[in-house]
């Protein structure tokens, strides 16, 4: 399925680039100050809630609004042809 590929795909690009960035913010929460320190908490938290988002959580979304999409566009491709009169 396209989907899956398409995960695969990016999945060695979004987990090296979350985890170069966190490998960055790492030193920042444990050695910052104390303001740095709770900066850098927040920002593993939303590196990690990103990279779960990317990977589990956007696939299904898309492939709810593809389904529904093609529901909805179902009856008026399965429509039989009008039947047209012949002179």
């Amino acid at each position: 399925m396209l989907i899956d590929r398409s995960i695969n795909e990016t999945l060695n690009r979004t987990l090296g680039t979350s985890m170069s960035t966190l490998l960055s913010i790492l030193p920042l929460a444990f050695f910052g100050g104390e303001a740095l320190q709770d900066f850098g908490i927040v920002l593993i938290f939303g590196i990690f809630l990103a990279t779960s988002s990317s990977i589990f959580i956007a696939a299904p979304i898309l492939l709810f609004l593809g389904e529904n999409r093609l529901r909805r566009n179902a009856p008026a491709e399965n429509a039989a042809p009008a039947a047209n009169p012949t002179p």
